[in-house]
């Protein structure tokens, strides 16, 4: 609207009706009918016609002066003044020309920007479901694992995790970073922007289980840190079946030992009954 003021402005002190250059409200609501919605557009359109036809007006009616711009010869008295302005059939036939072309060029525009703006909603919907449709499969992914997945932002703080994760988010937040490395948390948070991922493994202990923790950080495409992922596998029965195969592998090797002290033990033994039993038959019965 202030574009508009000042045009007319312009115009007013550039010859009114007679300046060619009037059409240049016609930029202003091209523009106008891309950036704005329908109603908006013909409002901005019909301002642009109350302006133009109220400084028309008011020139024709000699409320404000009029500035000439063209002369006209007369071959009788020569140069005379400009008489368009005071015509009211030019005046008319101007407005007439002026109207017509704004509202045809806002309707065009205004039609064409509603298609693009259709296009351009239907498109962004379209783009919004496949993301959704994305992240829901992968968040369906995500929940479903049995290993506890849980995101940490840049602040230090836990932006998601799935239902594996729900005993030892908390544990896992507070071990999730080396115990080498400084306390303060903006600290600790500092190792993991590093140029290169950077990424460890530890054991913890939680509600009588034990999990097998890793924490990686992560980077976008242009290599920004996004967060750290810390992913928390059960490995309870398998340390439980380790321990189990420890003990077979122990009784085993006892059994070996076992089974070689008797035979070592057995040979001696052997030969000790042996003689013992000739010995018996050489002697009398009566022999102390």
């Amino acid at each position: 609207i202030s574009d508009l003021i000042i045009l007319t402005v312009l115009l007013h002190f550039a010859g009114g009706a007679e300046n060619p250059f009037l059409f240049y409200f016609v930029f202003h609501t091209i523009l106008a009918s891309i950036l704005l919605e329908r109603g908006e557009s013909y409002l901005f359109a019909f301002a642009a016609i109350v302006l133009f036809g109220t400084m028309i007006l008011l020139e024709y009616l000699g409320t404000i002066p009029h500035h000439c711009l063209l002369y006209y010869y007369n071959p009788f008295v020569g140069i005379m003044g400009p008489e368009p302005w005071k015509n009211p059939v030019y005046l008319a036939g101007t407005f007439f020309v002026f109207v017509t072309t704004m509202l045809i060029s806002t309707y065009f525009t205004v039609s064409v920007a509603t298609r693009l703006r259709e296009r351009s909603r239907r498109l962004r919907t379209l783009q919004e479901e496949l993301l959704r449709v994305e992240k829901d499969k992968w968040k369906a992914i995500v929940e479903c694992m049995q290993e506890g997945v849980v995101f940490v932002d840049t602040e230090g703080k836990i932006a998601f995790y799935n239902a594996s994760a729900t005993a030892i988010k908390e544990t896992a937040l507070k071990e999730c970073y080396p115990s080498s490395t400084p306390k303060t948390l903006g600290e600790r948070l500092d190792v993991f922007k590093t140029e290169d991922p950077y990424s460890f493994q530890r054991v913890l202990m939680v509600g009588g289980r034990v999990y097998e923790s890793t924490a990686s950080s992560i980077k976008d495409s242009e290599g920004k840190h996004l967060g750290v992922v810390l992913v928390n596998r059960d490995i309870t029965e398998r340390r439980e079946m380790e321990r189990r195969l420890m003990h077979q592998e122990k009784m085993t090797v006892i059994g070996k030992l076992s089974s070689g002290i008797a035979h070592e033990l057995n040979n001696p033994l052997g030969v000790i009954s042996m003689f013992t039993q000739m010995a018996l038959k050489k002697i009398s019965r009566t022999e102390p």
